[in-house]
Parts: structure tokens; C-alpha cells; sequence
């Protein structure tokens, strides 16, 4: 039987897209907390904040020039080697600039990984992220982490998380898409393979 043998995984690049255009958004609180905790593990991040950097509806069509924001995107995606994905929810759906950067991005979120930091006003939204997770599994191949951060309306105060168990799954949810960004990253040989 052949066994599987594969290199120490190296810290991967992690993308942060925080979708919000609101001033006061705890989606994007719950992104900062993610990225503070990957940079204190040493993990690089770029943040793309789409209220400081907006991209247009999806647009890319028979050649239009969708402009430098949506380059910089693509790039820092292309550069990436997972996602953390600030989804603020509203009418139990995601919003459109998220949509939109979805689209925009499209295959470079293929073989990656993507965790999801979502904010609502309740509780009963929870499932309202799953359709931009079976979106990214279906369309792009991506693997979507299983367990993300879910935080509502009383658990944030004066633009911070004032609950433990929350900050405690923002971070659970960015170490586990660090390290299976990392795991997928690295190439898997068999034994019985020769190396390319």
C-alpha cells in the first residue's frame, strides 16, 4: 500500500474581504478580530475593504474593463491561498457587493479554502451564508470551512466584540482556514510516486 508523504505546510496567504458598505459594520469588526489573530500567528494577510475599495455590479463582459479596484481584488486573490469572507447578512441573504466580488474573483478561488465571518440583527439567520458556500464549492471547487463565525447585534458594542464565545469562533474559524489553506497548499506525494 502506498503511503502518503507530504512536506511541513508553510504559512499561506490569507485574503480578507470585508463585504459591508456600512460605516458601523460588525461584519467587518469581526474581520479586523480575524486578522489580528492571524497576524499574530505570524500568517500573511492582505484586507480588502469593499466600502474603502467598492467594485461595480458584476460587469465583466465581452471584454468591459471593470477598473482598478477589481484588479487589485483579482490580484490579491490570485495571490492567496484562502479566504475569509466578511459577510453582513440582511433579508436572510448576502449582499451584492459580496456577489459581486464573488464574481469578479471566479476561478481564483478554485483549490482554496474559504471561511465565512458573518453579522446579523438575530439569531435566526444562521443559515442565510449558505448559499454563497454551496456557490463557491459548486462553481469554483473551493472547500468551505464548516464551522464559521456567526455573531448578532447584542453580542458587539462600541465596535467590538463584547462576547467571548464569539471572539472565540472568529478565531477558531481564521486558524482553521490558515491551516487547511496550508494543508491544501502543500503538495501531497505517494511513496511510490516519483516527484515532479
Amino acid at each position: 500500500m502506498a503511503k502518503s508523504v507530504s512536506a511541513s505546510p508553510a504559512k499561506p496567504r490569507i485574503l480578507i474581504i470585508s463585504s459591508s458598505l456600512n460605516p458601523a459594520s460588525h461584519s467587518r469588526v469581526l474581520c479586523r478580530a480575524a486578522e489580528e489573530t492571524l497576524r499574530e500567528r505570524g500568517v500573511p494577510v492582505e484586507f480588502i475593504d469593499l466600502a474603502q475599495n467598492p467594485i461595480p455590479v458584476y460587469n465583466d463582459f465581452d471584454g468591459h474593463d471593470p477598473g482598478p479596484a477589481v484588479a487589485s481584488l483579482r490580484a490579491a486573490a490570485e495571490r492567496a491561498q484562502g479566504f475569509l469572507l466578511g459577510i453582513p447578512v440582511y433579508i436572510f441573504g448576502t449582499p451584492s457587493p459580496l456577489k459581486a466580488a464573488v464574481e469578479f474573483i471566479g476561478k481564483r478561488f478554485e483549490g482554496k479554502v474559504v471561511g465565512g465571518l458573518a453579522a446579523a440583527g438575530g439569531t435566526r439567520s444562521y443559515m442565510s451564508v449558505m448559499d454563497v458556500a454551496k456557490s463557491l464549492q459548486l462553481d469554483f471547487r473551493c472547500l468551505w470551512v464548516p464551522r464559521y463565525a456567526y455573531g448578532t447585534h447584542d453580542q458587539f458594542a462600541d465596535g467590538r466584540i463584547q462576547n467571548d464565545e464569539l471572539l472565540a469562533r472568529v478565531r477558531e474559524t481564521a486558524l482553521q482556514t490558515a491551516a487547511l489553506a496550508a494543508r491544501l497548499a502543500t503538495p501531497v506525494l505517494w511513496a511510490d510516486e516519483p516527484a515532479r
